[in-house]
Parts: structure tokens; C-alpha cells; sequence
């Protein structure tokens, strides 16, 4: 999606990555991107295997996280749908920013730790660490994963951005809300980039959950990301 009056420009891109798998692309659903054309970017939401699209097969072998970390697909896929984007002529390569939230904020969090072409990335409320789950996720985790943390650290190391913080280069936004994701796996993912000397900041919403109930507070969330995106240009 381009904004009305982005003729004869070539427009700066955010990629959008949705929460879920649950919250996969319906008719009609256009997330955020009305909001980021508001706001002067292209926008470009990508479906990805986790979500079904591929089928049953492809969606299981994204939850285990098969291939991690020398290989991950979602993230291949995700970044040839960008470069497909990017062929149109229509964007400006070099103004490329990256948000994702829930899923979409952990499947980010794998990306920043690759080759990638985003300047900026917004993480909101987003997983960086598996091993800090609620009993109930890890226990989910553990059937998919073939074993609890203890009995295959390996594999739950691959699958935790966390471990490959040394990798991220560039300046990463840390948005949670209060009563969501903020502790322990905001505040995890903080000290974990700072501690590599990634630039980053740390906002936690007031009285907001895993999704934002209040739309002040979500046009408050596109505005501080459009002003994190553009402080790197």
C-alpha cells in the first residue's frame, strides 16, 4: 500500500509483520497500513509459513524452528518478499524500517540478527528469549521442540534471538505494554542490546496488555516508530 499522494517519489517502506499465527491476513484486513501511509511510508505486509499459508507441513516446521540459527525460512521468505517490493521502482532502498508485534515482533527479532536491509526496527511486544515462556508455553514449546530447555539447550538457544544480540546492527525501539510482555521479555531484550552496545530504547505502556485497547495510545505507538524510523536518516 502506497499513500495517495505518493506519485512521482520514490517513498520510504515499513514492513509490518502481524501478530499471531491466529492473526494471518483476512479479506479486507489491512492492519497498520493506512496508518503508515498517513504517516508518508509505503507499506508492505508480509504472510509467512507459520501463519498456514503453505499448508501443515511448512506451518509445524516453523514452530519447531527447524534449520535455527544457520537457517531460518520465515526470515528468507519475509526478505524476498522485501526484495520483490523493492523491484517495483517505487521505494527508496535506503529508507527501509521494520516493525513487527507479538509473532510478527519474534519472527523481527530473528531478522535483526541477520543480513538484513532494515535501517531502524520497532519490536512490540515481543519474544527474544523462549526459555522465559509461562509454564503452559513451554510446555507447548516442549512437545514441538522434542524436549524441555534442560533436555535440549541447544535447540531452545537456536530458537532465542537473545543469543545472537551480538549480531544486531541496527537501533531497535523495545515498545510492551504494562500488562503484557514488558517483564520478564522487554526487559530481557533491553539489557541483552545494551549490553552489545545496540542503541536502543524501552517504552512500556500504562494500563495496556499484549494489544492496545486504548487508539490513543496505538496512534501514539505508529508516531513514536515514525519518529524512531527517521532519527537514523
Amino acid at each position: 500500500m502506497t499513500p495517495a499522494s505518493g506519485g512521482g517519489r520514490t517513498l520510504p517502506l515499513v514492513v509490518d509483520l502481524h501478530g499471531g499465527p491466529i492473526g494471518a491476513f483476512q479479506a479486507g484486513d489491512v492492519g497498520n497500513m493506512a496508518g503508515w501511509c498517513a504517516r508518508g511510508f509505503a507499506a508492505f505486509r508480509p504472510e509467512f509459513r507459520s501463519s498456514g499459508i503453505l499448508g501443515p507441513d511448512a506451518m509445524w516446521q516453523a514452530f519447531r524452528g527447524a534449520g535455527l540459527p544457520c537457517s531460518d525460512l520465515e526470515v528468507e521468505e519475509v526478505l524476498a518478499g522485501v526484495a520483490a517490493v523493492a523491484d517495483t521502482g517505487l521505494l527508496d532502498t535506503d529508507r527501509m524500517f521494520a516493525i513487527g508485534h507479538s509473532y510478527g515482533a519474534y519472527l523481527l527479532n530473528r531478522i535483526v540478527t541477520t543480513d538484513h536491509p532494515f535501517r531502524a526496527a520497532v519490536c512490540w511486544e515481543g519474544i527474544a528469549d523462549l526459555r522465559l515462556l509461562d509454564a503452559a508455553s513451554l510446555r507447548t514449546q516442549s512437545r514441538w521442540r522434542g524436549g524441555t530447555p534442560a533436555d535440549r539447550p541447544d535447540v531452545w538457544a537456536a530458537a532465542s534471538p537473545v543469543e545472537r544480540a551480538a549480531q544486531v546492527r541496527v537501533p531497535m525501539l523495545l515498545i510492551y505494554g504494562e500488562h503484557g510482555l514488558a517483564v520478564p521479555h522487554g526487559e530481557n531484550w533491553l539489557t541483552a542490546l545494551r549490553r552489545h552496545g545496540v542503541r536502543s530504547e524501552y517504552v512500556v505502556y500504562a494500563n495496556e496488555g499484549h494489544v492496545m485497547t486504548d487508539p490513543r495510545n496505538e496512534a501514539d505507538l505508529l508516531d513514536r516508530a515514525r519518529t524512531w524510523f527517521l532519527s537514523v536518516l
